[in-house]
C-alpha cells in the first residue's frame, strides 16, 4: 500500500470540493440555478481547508487558495449571466479580478502554483469575454476570448494521463489537479480539461464573428477546430453551431453536402455521442 501521510479528515476536506463541483455541474445542466450557486458557495467555503491539507509551503498554498477562489467566483458569475443577472455577475467577476490581481506580486517556485496562475488567467479572460458578449460589445468579447485561446494553445501543455507515474492524486477546486508524490509535487491539466475550454473559446469566438457580420470567419474558426482533432474538440454544440452557420451562409444543396461531410467525420472517428439532430439534416 502507498503511504501518503494524509489522514482521513484531510481526505474528506480534499474530496468535499470535488463533490460540490460535480453537484454544481449537474445543477447547471438541469438549470437548477439556485442549487448550483449553493454548491459553488460551499466550494468557496471549503477551498481554504482543502488547500491547507496539501501540506505545501505557505506561499504556494496561499497562491493555490487565491486561484481556487478566483475559479469558483468565475463559475458563480457565469451562472448569474445565464439567468440574466448582469450587474450581480459583474460584481462577482470584479471579486475574481481582485483575487487574480493579488497574484501579480506572488513569487512561487512550485509548478502547481505557476500552472494555477496561468489557468486562472484563462478564466479571467473568459469572464471578460462572456460579460462583454452579454452587453453586446462583440469586438471586445472577441478579443478577450482570443487572449484566453492564445494561452491555452501556447502556454498550457495538457497531460495525456493524470494518473501515470504518480502515487497519490489530490483533487482540488481549480478545475485542475494537484498531484503529490513522495518526491515532488506538480500540477497537471488533463487533455480534456484544456480541450473543453478551447472548444468553448472557439465557439464563443465564432458567435462574436457572426454577430459582427463576419460569417466566413465564424465558419473558419469552427472548421479549423474540427480539422485540428475531431476526437478532442468536436462536441454536439460545436456541430450544431457549424451546421446552423452552413444554413445561414450557403444555399440548401451545398449546406446539406457540408453537413453530411461533418456527419461522415463523426462516424469515421466514432463520435457516437453526437446525435443526428445536431446535424440539422431533414430525415437523417
Amino acid at each position: 500500500a502507498v503511504r501518503t501521510g494524509i489522514t482521513r479528515d484531510d481526505s474528506a476536506k480534499m474530496w468535499l470540493p470535488r463533490l460540490n463541483h460535480a453537484l454544481a455541474n449537474t445543477f447547471v445542466r438541469q438549470k437548477e440555478w439556485r442549487l448550483a450557486l449553493i454548491s459553488l458557495q460551499d466550494m468557496l467555503t471549503s477551498a481554504e481547508y482543502a488547500m491547507d491539507s496539501l501540506n505545501q509551503d505557505p506561499t504556494a498554498t496561499s497562491v493555490l487558495i487565491s486561484c481556487a477562489e478566483c475559479y469558483i467566483l468565475s463559475r458563480q458569475g457565469r451562472v448569474l449571466l445565464q439567468i440574466g443577472a448582469l450587474e450581480e455577475a459583474y460584481a462577482i467577476f470584479e471579486q475574481a479580478n481582485a483575487k487574480y490581481n493579488s497574484l501579480a506580486t506572488a513569487t512561487t517556485t512550485t509548478t502547481s502554483s505557476a500552472h494555477a496562475i496561468m489557468w486562472t488567467y484563462v478564466h479571467i479572460h473568459m469572464n471578460h469575454g462572456l460579460w462583454h458578449f452579454a452587453k453586446q460589445s462583440y469586438d471586445t468579447s472577441y478579443s478577450s476570448f482570443h487572449s484566453a485561446l492564445e494561452v491555452l494553445n501556447s502556454k498550457i501543455q495538457p497531460s495525456d494521463s493524470l494518473f501515470a507515474h504518480h502515487e497519490f492524486q489530490t483533487p482540488c477546486c481549480l478545475g485542475m489537479t494537484v498531484v503529490n508524490t513522495s518526491h515532488n509535487e506538480i500540477a497537471v491539466v488533463s487533455k480534456h480539461d484544456v480541450a473543453n475550454l478551447v472548444t468553448e473559446c472557439v465557439n464563443n469566438i465564432a458567435l462574436c464573428a457572426l454577430y459582427t457580420s463576419r460569417m466566413h470567419d465564424a465558419v473558419h474558426e469552427l472548421e479549423e477546430l474540427v480539422r485540428r482533432d475531431p476526437t478532442l474538440y468536436v462536441t454536439e454544440g460545436l456541430i450544431f453551431n457549424l451546421c446552423t452557420l452552413y444554413e445561414l451562409g450557403a444555399e440548401q444543396t451545398l449546406s446539406t453536402k457540408k453537413k453530411r461531410t461533418l456527419q461522415w467525420i463523426c462516424k469515421r472517428f466514432f463520435l457516437h455521442d453526437i446525435g443526428p439532430e445536431s446535424f440539422r439534416i431533414a430525415n437523417s
